[in-house]
């Protein structure tokens, strides 16, 4: 069968797909919920299509997939797929050693800054994937709270010019424990920095500076972004056990249970065949698996992929239902 009839009898079903050269390389695997319609979409012609996608194509050689009962079920797959086998062209998920963490430390002269990894000064946010958006962000936040960007308390013009407060010059102590706070703050969750800046967006955009503008939105979103992961990160920390249940059509349900973000148990259930003695074993067994499963999530790089996966979805999407246990 050539390639382009593989494609056509792909199933019309969530899973993913697993794109091989012509010396049967690996060289990317995707997830969608549709798989025939996704993997046909990269022979269409697209203009807007990145260079890197379309270098891709003229290598495709041979297209395997995998069918999944859920979305939530590929997206894991894809994620173990990636992290094993690190196709060439899978940019994301691909490098989880290189993510970064946001470091805060009141008794640092660099109070912000963006790290590779923790050591026992200061407060840690992550690790996130987003390098070099996390340094453009450090570097707004260092220059809206005119902090320092130096290494040693050396004078500098820039406090001459009012660019930073001047922990060389005069005793800042104060001021870096309010800046200290506020971004812990921030990255908790709270928004009174981001309605702060977001004021500042509105009135950069009257005065017609729309560059500064969009830079001061740009690093909102992002603020909100790492927040929300944030809480993900924190309530993995506490070994979460989870009970889900996601509808597939009018008589299946995909149940779950998962730990901190390993799936430990999945079945599907038929609501016609589904009957008083099949849910009391249901019921006892995962009873057993939640008393006797005391394995601890060591958190580290290499979940943080999972995580975001799965906490992202469970609250994004509004078609699953699950019990925090």
């Amino acid at each position: 069968m050539n390639l382009k009839d593989k494609i056509d009898n792909m199933p019309q079903c969530s899973g993913i797909y697993i794109m091989k050269d012509a010396y049967n390389n690996i060289i990317y695997v995707g997830k969608s919920i549709n798989l025939r319609s996704r993997v046909k979409s990269y022979f269409r012609e697209n203009l807007n299509r990145s260079r890197k996608i379309e270098r891709m194509v003229k290598f495709i050689n041979d297209i395997d997939y995998i069918t999944t009962d859920t979305e939530l079920d590929a997206l894991l797959l894809e994620c173990d797929y990636i992290h094993n086998i690190r196709p060439m062209y899978n940019t994301l998920m691909n490098n989880y050693e290189k993510y970064k963490y946001i470091k805060i430390d009141v008794n640092s002269l660099n109070l912000l800054d963006v790290v590779d990894d923790k050591d026992e000064n200061g407060i840690y946010f992550g690790p996130f994937s987003m390098n070099k958006r996390l340094f453009a962000l450090r570097d707004f936040l260092l220059d809206y709270f005119k902090l320092p960007i130096c290494n040693t308390k050396t004078k500098c013009i820039r406090y001459n010019i009012k660019k930073c407060i001047g922990p060389c010059r005069v005793n800042t102590e104060k001021e870096y424990k309010e800046i200290y706070k506020i971004l812990l703050d921030t990255f908790n969750g709270k928004d009174d920095l981001i309605k702060e800046l977001e004021e500042t967006m509105k009135k950069e955009s009257s005065s017609l500076n729309f560059e500064k503008a969009l830079q001061i939105k740009n690093n909102v979103e992002l603020i909100k972004s790492i927040s929300h992961k944030q809480n993900a990160f924190d309530l993995l920390k506490k070994n979460p056990k989870l009970i889900l249940w996601i509808k597939m059509d009018e008589k299946n349900y995909k149940l779950y249970f998962i730990n901190g973000i390993s799936v430990e148990f999945s079945d599907i259930i038929n609501l016609d065949k589904f009957k008083d003695e099949d849910r009391n074993n249901l019921i006892n067994k995962i009873i057993e698996l939640i008393l006797n499963d005391d394995k601890k999530v060591i958190y580290n790089k290499s979940y943080i992929d999972y995580i975001n996966i799965i906490y992202s979805y469970i609250y994004k999407n509004e078609k699953i239902n699950y019990i925090q246990l």
